[in-house]
């Protein structure tokens, strides 16, 4: 089955069109990664990891959200980011609980940064934005549902898919335990990225 391409930046890994089963005003997911060359506390990898993360979509399934998702990413807004919730004109994400150890004075200017871009009309709509963390015992906002049902789902998808960031581990038929690793100039030994 070949997946729906909803952005040249995010690579769609599972997918729901439509709802299934009854919770929220339809809600279903998907599952999206992207390259990442920022830790979840925003520091930089010496090498980019796997970002996956999970859009919970409810019944009209607006695609519209990725337009936002695409200037967050391009922002370097993303690497904490573990679910994004679209309903009703709002766009609801989850981060990584470690996040929290950056403190108020990091954390509010990002998150003042994401309702500017939410406001900002790069969906050809403006979007509300609120926020939680993924440890957090009541995350509602991101579907109308009962807490525990919310939970559960949350929980589900995490069991399910590793969201987050993970190690790239390449695909290689020949022999699947093939390090990567940069060219090297002919003779040398040393990288063509060394600058040494």
């Amino acid at each position: 089955m070949t997946m729906p391409s909803y952005s040249p930046f995010f690579k769609t890994v599972y997918d729901e069109q439509s709802p299934v089963g009854h919770l929220g005003r339809g809600t279903h997911y998907s599952i999206l990664s992207a390259v990442q060359w920022k830790s979840s506390l925003y520091t930089n990898h010496p090498s980019p990891k796997i970002h996956t993360f999970a859009i919970l979509w409810d019944e009209d399934h607006d695609e519209r959200v990725l337009n936002v998702l695409e200037v967050a990413y391009m922002s370097n807004l993303m690497p904490a980011v573990k679910f994004v919730g679209e309903r009703k004109g709002s766009l609801f994400v989850v981060f990584d609980s470690n996040l929290k150890s950056l403190g108020k004075t990091i954390l509010e200017p990002m998150f003042k940064e994401w309702y500017r871009i939410c406001q900002a009309g790069y969906a050809d709509d403006v979007w509300s934005f609120e926020y939680g963390f993924d440890d957090d015992p009541a995350l509602t906002g991101i579907i109308n549902d009962r807490n525990e049902k919310v939970n559960l789902y949350l929980a589900n998808i995490a069991n399910l898919w590793p969201l987050g960031q993970s190690d790239y581990i390449p695909v290689n038929l020949l022999d699947s335990n093939k390090p990567v690793s940069p060219p090297f100039l002919p003779n040398s030994g040393k990288s063509l990225f060394n600058k040494s």
